[in-house]
């Protein structure tokens, strides 16, 4: 399918997520945003992936917001990421799945995660969780506004700036991302280096981390 609505039907803005959407998949951005169709939710569904990755997604988000500057010594730091897991969990911990596959993973996951990010935080000055950023420009239908809820900001000295993205199943290849498949995170830089996250300002954009939370044997990996 190849849907071409008039330029007065198109949406005026986008998240960088349905942007990738748009690139891959434009019928269903058509379906969202045209004819603002929304999927009904299953009846009585077991827990997935989806939940699985927002449980983690919130634990390390409220991890970060408790230390932005100073992190804790690894014993504190695994202690509380614990709590905050089984906060952002919540009921899904009394399933038998939970109990037996996804908590272990995501003990594996978080011990892995303290020891990467102690080493990494001796060059930042804070982090800055789930922050919304947006810039807007001219197009042809009239001005266009590209937004973003950036899983983590790292502000560097010198006015350096890295973007994170967790992620708890597949990342994009580099191929991916090269030919624009996968824009989202180089679209969260384009709006970092614009001025478009408040309290930002990035004169570089020197890294742009995918954070791989799988809970297999090595716990992750920062690619």
């Amino acid at each position: 399918p190849k849907p071409c609505p008039p330029l007065a039907a198109r949406p005026r803005g986008l998240y960088v997520t349905d942007v990738e959407r748009w690139v891959r998949d434009p019928y269903a951005i058509y379906a969202k945003r045209v004819l603002q169709l929304k999927p009904l939710e299953p009846i009585d569904v077991a827990p997935g992936a989806a939940d699985r990755g927002s449980a983690i997604h919130k634990a390390l988000e409220l991890f970060a917001k408790a230390y932005p500057k100073n992190f804790p010594d690894d014993v504190t730091a695994v202690e509380a990421l614990l709590k905050l897991g089984k906060e952002a969990f919540g009921t899904m911990l009394e399933l038998p799945i939970v109990q037996s596959v996804w908590w272990p993973r995501f003990e594996r996951s978080i011990r892995w995660y303290v020891d990467w990010e102690r080493k990494r935080r001796l060059d930042i000055e804070r982090v800055e969780p789930e922050i919304i950023g947006s810039i807007s420009f001219e197009a042809p239908g009239g001005l266009f506004k590209l937004s973003a809820k950036a899983d983590r900001l790292d502000v560097k000295p010198g006015g350096r700036v890295a973007i994170i993205d967790y992620k708890t199943g597949q990342s994009p290849s580099m191929d991916q991302i090269r030919r624009g498949f996968s824009p989202q995170m180089t679209l969260e830089a384009a709006i970092a280096l614009a001025g478009g996250f408040p309290g930002i300002t990035a004169e570089n954009v020197d890294e742009l981390v995918y954070v791989k939370l799988t809970g297999a044997e090595e716990g992750g990996k920062a690619v």
